[in-house]
């Protein structure tokens, strides 16, 4: 949320599982954005895992010195995590901040994670080499098919 309470956003490059005991990620926030300092000063941040179709909210959120306040369209009202969860998402992450360590240009925030939503199966939107991707459902199937015949 903003200082006015208005449920924002930012995209982040790198998240990442931490711990499962207990459950914690680690999100890494460049130091000079204005959402680290709001991410901080609140205590707790949501981890939003968005979902093919999704590009614009992860576009609109990653526009530096912008203000990044979400879509009433783009939100679910149902869901009770004390950050925003975003309709559609592939899951949602509620966490309170353990620790933060400051390393060169960015904040490494530790997050435990109190709450999880889950949305519904789809693909995952991915971000790589400059542009929005998702996985290869072909190759993906042919890893699974390998995995079963090797290891099952």
């Amino acid at each position: 949320m903003d200082t006015a309470g208005r449920p924002a956003g930012m995209t982040a490059t790198a998240v990442t599982s931490l711990s499962v005991a207990p459950p914690a990620v680690l999100v890494s926030l460049n130091r000079q954005a204005k959402s680290r300092d709001a991410i901080v000063r609140a205590g707790g941040f949501g981890v939003n895992m968005l979902a093919l179709g999704q590009e614009a909210i992860a576009t609109h959120c990653s526009r530096s010195g912008t203000e990044k306040i979400l879509a009433p369209a783009w939100l679910l009202t149902s869901a009770t995590p004390h950050t925003p969860v975003l309709r559609d998402a592939l899951a949602h992450l509620d966490c309170t901040i353990a620790q933060v360590h400051e390393v060169y240009t960015h904040s490494l925030v530790v997050g435990e994670v109190v709450s999880v939503w889950l949305g519904r199966a789809a693909r995952p939107l991915l971000y790589s080499d400059g542009a929005y991707r998702t996985l290869d459902v072909g190759i993906e199937e042919s890893y699974e098919m390998l995995w079963e015949r090797t290891f099952l």
